[in-house]
């Protein structure tokens, strides 16, 4: 019985650095091919420069955008051409009561 425990306890030693040392292995070999860039394929590769390609335009319009939004210029120019809508919007509205008023006359 003694024996047995003591070969159980030899191989359960023993099993413990092997597998650190072929974990170990793997994992450099894995790494080792993802720095060659054998890891990625040509679609993947081609996949990735067209999202980066988008990325920066995407990054190109929202900075439009912002210097749009925070134009002064622009700003003045959105509530000048509120006022000219406001504007024609009365005098159509007068133009209206006008109409509606002569066809009430004849």
């Amino acid at each position: 019985m003694g024996s047995i425990i003591a070969i159980i306890a030899i191989i359960f030693g023993a099993t413990i650095p092997i597998t650190a040392i072929i974990s170990s292995t793997i994992l450099k070999a894995k790494k080792l091919k993802l720095e060659a860039g054998s890891g990625i394929t040509k679609e993947e590769k081609l996949m990735l420069q067209k999202a980066l390609k988008e990325n920066e335009m995407l990054k190109q319009r929202v900075e439009n955008l912002e210097m749009v939004t925070s134009d002064p210029d622009v700003l003045k120019l959105n509530s000048s051409s509120e006022e000219n809508l406001q504007q024609q919007i009365n005098s159509l509205k007068k133009e209206i009561l006008k109409l509606n008023s002569k066809s009430e006359t004849t």
